[in-house]
């Protein structure tokens, strides 16, 4: 994972191959995105990404930027939802949203609160 802070790709050039969390030794883990690219390439996809369940990444960082490109490519744009905490106090969860997410309240009348329910969850 990356330090607080930091930006993932903010040198730019391409993304390299990382270990994964859970790899084998020697195992190297391709992020999401790279494969998303490559697919589009070699025009197995329409779209340059397509969320898919069971697909992992390195990092929160990583998994935003998927769906964050994702989001764009089908014209809306996200933000961070919930989160859940396991016993240790760690993220065990996080759920990125619609920025148009949520229902218009007699306190919040936002016209950007329009119900939406895109939304990807992470299980960290």
């Amino acid at each position: 994972m990356k330090e607080k802070g930091s930006k993932p790709h903010a040198q730019g050039g391409a993304a390299a191959a990382v270990p994964h969390p859970r790899a084998q030794p020697g195992e190297e883990h391709v992020s999401a995105l790279v494969k998303a690219i490559a697919g589009f390439a070699k025009r197995e996809t329409e779209a340059v990404v397509n969320p898919k369940l069971g697909t992992s990444f390195v990092s929160l960082g990583e998994a935003y930027e998927f769906y964050n490109i994702y989001s764009w490519e089908s014209g809306f744009g996200i933000r961070y939802g919930e989160s859940s905490l396991d016993s240790q106090g760690s993220k065990c969860m996080q759920k990125f949203v619609c920025a148009c997410e949520g229902k218009p309240t007699k306190y919040n009348n936002s016209p950007l609160s329009c119900e939406c329910t895109a939304s990807i969850h992470l299980l960290c």
